[in-house]
């Protein structure tokens, strides 16, 4: 199996019950961090 390493490329996991404010706080977070 080939595994391919990009150290640019981060994975962030936002985990929760539904209602808990997930979508939220990964737009902040996308936000933040520049991402959009």
């Amino acid at each position: 199996m080939n595994s391919r390493h990009d150290k640019s490329r981060e994975i962030i996991a936002i985990d929760g019950p539904a209602g808990a404010g997930k979508s939220t706080v990964s737009k902040m977070l996308a936000r933040r961090l520049k991402y959009l």
